[in-house]
């Protein structure tokens, strides 16, 4: 559409606002369009006439890398998602089209959080960094959460975006207006919610809890070695702040606990505990300082610092799924992360 290079211009100018109230109206920056490849530009103004001057045969001048990336590899990418989730949604059962995709030698199976499916992991490929394309892409996720008439689609579309916004960001762990609203919307389809949407749902947030560049792949994929009594990072990584006071975690934890407040068919007690567990393993594994570890974390809260004050509110989610279950099963879950022996030595 004509219209999309002028908005993502528009958003690219929004993003830079901040930057240039800073600036006291000293200096001002309007992003190119998008509609010229950069390399194209910067190779043409290096050509030379015969007479020795410089000449540009590409009109418009120059062109930023990112507005460029944004308008011609990011949108068509975007916009393939989009498709594929509204086929996901009519080729499913109950959907217009599942008695033609029954029949065809072709199948649509959900990816892997982790970006183990080549094709897709490939497309996204050196656009991280792009935060206008990341909200974007955060937007479209949020959209196509909305409950319709077949939400077991979910399983397939939600790990698509959680790929996509994983190559686009090198992390998601204070995306906090991205969770508020897509917890809004998960919470919409109540107990119709398929438990294999749950898994993938769930499956792909532990995801998020991993940077762009560490070696672990997925919460359930941490070894045994950072469960509790061992989980102490290597000497060799350096040391860095991870995702263990972050919304990320914060809005994980919520999102169990209002799925577990809709009933014990959408989320048992069990699966409760393990996506909890597994929730606590992921974002130690996102630390390298001892100091920000779960347990450390929890003994400390109340101190007055920024990380303390930070994960109180991930405290306050554990609480409340600790208040909300039997004595016996919220002594085991402590059991398993390591509170219970720190707590008694109080």
């Amino acid at each position: 559409h004509r219209s999309i290079p002028s908005l993502l211009q528009l958003l690219h100018i929004a993003q830079s606002s901040a930057q240039l109230c800073a600036t006291r109206g000293k200096k001002y920056f309007v992003p190119d369009a998008g509609l010229v490849d950069p390399a194209v530009v910067a190779s043409n103004k290096s050509e030379k006439n015969n007479d020795g001057s410089s000449t540009t045969t590409t009109p418009g001048g120059g062109g930023d890398t990112f507005s460029f990336a944004s308008l011609r590899k990011i949108t068509p990418l975007l916009i393939r998602l989009m498709v594929e989730s509204e086929l996901d949604r009519r080729t499913s059962k109950g959907g217009d089209l599942s008695l033609v995709s029954s029949e065809s030698i072709h199948t649509r199976s959900a990816i892997s959080t982790g970006g183990d499916d080549g094709a897709l992991s490939s497309s996204w490929e050196d656009v991280s960094g792009l935060h206008v394309a990341r909200c974007l892409a955060e937007g479209a996720l949020v959209h196509v959460c909305q409950p319709n008439l077949n939400d077991t689609s979910l399983a397939l579309t939600f790990p698509r975006f959680a790929v996509a916004l994983r190559k686009l960001s090198c992390n998601l762990w204070n995306e906090r207006p991205f969770f508020v609203s897509l917890i809004k919307t998960l919470l919409k389809h109540k107990m119709k919610l398929a438990k294999s949407t749950r898994d993938e749902i769930v499956s792909a947030w532990l995801g998020w809890f991993v940077a762009a560049g560490d070696d672990t792949k997925s919460s359930s994929g941490v070894s045994s070695s950072n469960r509790r009594g061992n989980r102490s990072s290597s000497s060799s990584t350096p040391s860095r702040e991870g995702a263990m006071c972050s919304a990320l975690h914060e809005s994980f934890v919520f999102l169990l606990n209002e799925w577990a407040a809709l009933g014990n068919l959408l989320l048992p007690r069990d699966m409760l505990l393990k996506f909890a567990n597994d929730a606590v393993m992921a974002a130690d594994a996102s630390e390298t300082l001892p100091t920000r570890k779960f347990v450390a974390m929890w003994q400390d809260c109340g101190k007055d610092d920024d990380d303390s004050s930070n994960f109180a509110q991930v405290k306050a989610q554990y609480n409340r799924m600790l208040q909300n279950i039997p004595g016996t099963n919220a002594e085991e879950w402590k059991k398993q992360v390591g509170l219970v022996k720190e707590e008694k030595t109080k």
